[in-house]
């Protein structure tokens, strides 16, 4: 396990934070005063807990993973140990959705054009093409029709939209899929791209990767292709580039994805205030309990334990929590609890609680 930083630094802050709590009336004798809770804050307690968030078994904490589970599980215990109230249910976690996509094998992806004279052309997926993964198992097929990424006029219903991209367009034609499968129901669409072959390797290496995702899975109604210009038969190649029409071709497209649902946690524990009006007003405390799990090894070691990012914070919030819970009086303001996971995420669980604040 990589070396922290020396913790003691921590113990300061922390008990400074106590030491300066508004005092109120008189300790009740089964509870400590504010001066006695702060020192209950030890730099071997931190040293434990970081020990136990940062160690080689929980594999960096990545979220999803068990060993997130675990963790969020061991603060979990933590909090009820002290007499914390449940911020999420009975067992303190905030569950959270998070989807992992990734293409299915090659043999699921299929692209097939049908020319006006009877004429079949079945593209490779490895190189003629690129599947986007929108569902586990799409289909569809109908008459060819030429559009731009922002015609919001031709009717799309029943058929295939052959629509024009590039480089600079292409983030907000990806935008509009949904509203060309679902809103106008076309049955599938291909993405046609006038880019450079180094782009398009690009493009294909980012939807060829696997894909993890805050919320339930985002799927399309019917499958979705991107494809060169370059690639498609001459008359269609020219159609697109001249604006014209698709008439007399029409194109099937299958593909395939695997998605697989997973969770995300927070642990939410929380202390009443003691004052009646003042007790719904809330101070929170938080840190991230997650980090990035196992990767390229460093000097042999492959797994980021993240003592610093954030074990090291999130024993600091076990701390508190143990300190204020047992100080007497209890402070005016009620006082929350969170250890979020999905930090190193795009801020996952932090978002997720925000947006979804417990009852």
């Amino acid at each position: 396990m990589r070396r922290s930083r020396d913790i003691a630094i921590l113990i300061a802050p922390l008990a400074a934070l106590l030491s300066h709590a508004p005092l109120g009336a008189q300790a009740q004798p089964e509870g400590l005063p504010f001066d006695e809770a702060a020192a209950t804050i030890t730099e071997a307690d931190l040293r434990v807990r970081i020990g136990a968030l940062a160690h080689d078994s929980m594999r960096g904490r990545s979220t999803p993973s068990p060993e997130l589970e675990k963790a969020a599980r061991y603060v979990a215990t933590k909090f009820r140990t002290f007499g914390l109230l449940s911020g999420a249910g009975d067992d303190y976690l905030q569950r959270y959705p998070v989807t992992t996509m990734r293409l299915g094998p090659v043999s699921a992806q299929s692209l097939e054009f049908r020319g006006p004279a009877g004429q079949r052309i079945a593209l490779d997926p490895a190189t003629d093409f690129i599947p986007v993964p929108a569902g586990e198992r799409l289909e569809g097929e109908g008459p060819l029709v030429v559009v731009d990424a922002d015609d919001r006029e031709t009717d799309l219903l029943g058929r295939v939209a052959l629509v024009r991209a590039n480089s600079g367009t292409l983030r907000s034609a990806l935008g509009s899929m949904r509203e060309l499968l679902a809103g106008r129901q076309a049955s599938a669409v291909i993405l046609v791209l006038d880019a450079r072959d180094s782009y398009l390797d690009g493009v294909r290496r980012f939807f060829g990767s696997e894909r993890t995702a805050l919320g339930d899975a985002s799927v399309f109604p019917g499958p979705v292709a991107l494809i060169s210009a370059s690639r498609l038969p001459g008359a269609l190649s020219e159609a697109v580039r001249r604006g014209g029409s698709a008439e007399g071709w029409s194109a099937m497209i299958r593909s395939s994805s695997e998605i697989v649902q997973a969770d995300g946690l927070n642990t939410i524990g929380w202390l009443e205030g003691s004052d009646p009006e003042l007790k719904s007003e809330y101070v929170i405390f938080t840190a991230h309990m997650d980090h990035v799990g196992v990767g390229r090894p460093v000097n042999g070691d492959s797994i980021y334990n993240g003592a610093d990012d954030d074990a090291s914070g999130t024993a600091a919030v076990i701390e508190l929590a143990q300190a204020f819970a047992r100080t007497r009086p209890r402070l005016k303001r009620s006082l929350i609890f969170v250890t979020a996971s999905g930090e190193e995420k795009a801020l996952w669980g932090s978002r997720w609680y925000v947006e979804n604040p417990p009852t």
